[in-house]
Parts: C-alpha cells; structure tokens; sequence
C-alpha cells in the first residue's frame, strides 16, 4: 500500500526539567514527550485516538503516560485523569481536522509538551487548579513515582506525504485540501499501521506539598446559586406559560 520503500517509525522519548510535583499547585510540573520520524521521507499521518499517548487529553489518561509508585510498585490508576477533555462534547468520530492530522519529517524531532497545571483561580483564601486537581489524583505528598511511556503503540493510519505538502509551511492545513478532512480516516490493517517505539527507562519524581480539596462555597455564594436557579426556574414557567397561552397555527 504504501510504495517499495522501507518501513517508517517513530521513536518517542518521555523527559522532564522538575523533579518534583508540587502537589498544592504552587509551582508548575511538565513533562515533555518527543517524537522522531525514522523514514525515507515524510508522512502524513491521523493522531486523534487513543493510539496518540503522546499529547494532551490522552497522555494524562488511562492510555497514556504510566505512573508507578515506587514504594508499592503498583500503577497509579489515572481512570479520573480525564483533564482537559474531560467535559468536552462528543466528537464527529475519525475526521481529519488541524488537530487530529499531524505531519512528520524524516529525523526532525516533535515536542509534545504535557503540563500538570491549569489555570488557577482565587477561592476564598486559597487558589484553586481544576486541571492539577485532576491529573494529581491518586499520588500522595511524600511519595516517589516513575512516569514511563507505554509499549507496543502504533499509529492507526498513516500515508507517505506528498511532494508539495513537504514543501508548503502548514503541511498538515494543506493535507486537508486534498479532502481527506471531510472522510472518515480508516483503520489500517495491524501491520501496516505506523509503529512507535520507545527509547529510555523513563524518569523519577517525588511529590510535595498539601493536595488540592475541592472548593468548598460560602454562604453567600450558595445563596447567590439558590437565587439564580430560582430565577432561571421562574423564567422557564413564563416561557413556558406564553407558549401555551400562544394562537394556534391553522
């Protein structure tokens, strides 16, 4: 299917600059996921499933990145670590679109950056990070973890890229012209399917600091709730009062 030409696959790398995680939110925690493209030429290949670990909402999920406990040895279950996709809609299924399409060139390393932290908001005395309390369940203060990539991932479609994609400077926009961006992107066959392989043991972080509680409402702001309920429930019954009270149509 995809020409004379050997094989392609990617190599992916798990790093990291902090070797703590500040449980409390006060200082920021990233890792970095890169991946290089081993191939005679560039590809064109589909990123938005499981499959793709290696970027956010996947890579702090149950697919993505393994964190172990060191003491216990057991996996952390990061079932809750839902992140930033985990109040978004449900998608149109395998389209290809400027995020879902991702186009590599033989040897040029990509940087997948995986941040811990949020956008953190003032409640009450304290801050509060919606996206660290998320990804933070399950490790504890005091306790050293192992983040490792997973094995045995393969990219479930991919394709040579074309010359004049090579060329252009949004290669994965120009992909989409093509009309491959209104198609469902099939699933390869198991071996066809674009391998990644993973290179190193992974890395060690300890965490620190008080976890994140849930934000807790005052009195007044659970007041201030009650009353814009109320409201809203009294602009539905006159909604809904006109609308029966309304002339039918003949």
């Amino acid at each position: 299917m995809h020409s004379l030409r050997s094989p392609p696959y990617i190599i992916a790398v798990l790093s990291g600059a902090q070797t703590e995680l500040d449980l409390s939110g006060d200082r920021p925690f990233s890792l970095s996921i890169t991946l290089t493209l081993h191939a005679e030429a560039p590809v064109f290949c589909y990123i938005g499933d499981d499959n793709a670990f290696f970027r956010l909402p996947h890579a702090l999920h149950d697919v993505g990145i393994e964190f172990t406990d060191q003491r216990t040895h057991k996996q952390i279950g990061t079932s809750q670590v839902a992140c930033t996709g985990f109040m978004d809609e449900p998608g149109p299924g395998r389209i290809l679109d400027s995020s879902s399409g991702l186009f590599l060139q033989p040897k040029s390393p990509v940087v997948f950056d995986i941040p811990f932290n949020g956008t953190r908001y003032k409640q009450g005395d304290n801050f509060f990070d919606l996206h660290l309390y998320m990804v933070s369940h399950g490790f504890e203060a005091g306790g050293t973890y192992k983040a490792a990539l997973p094995t045995d991932r393969k990219l479930s479609w991919w394709r040579w890229a074309k010359s004049w994609e090579a060329e252009d400077q949004e290669p994965e926009s120009s992909a989409l012209t093509s009309g491959e961006g209104k198609q469902r992107v099939p699933v390869l066959s198991e071996n066809e399917q674009l391998p990644i392989y993973i290179e190193g043991d992974g890395l060690i972080f300890s965490c620190v600091g008080n976890p994140m509680e849930w934000p807790l409402r005052s009195e007044e702001e659970e007041r201030q709730l009650a009353e814009e309920r109320r409201q809203i429930r009294e602009r539905r019954r006159r909604v809904q009062a006109e609308a029966s009270n309304a002339p039918k149509a003949d």
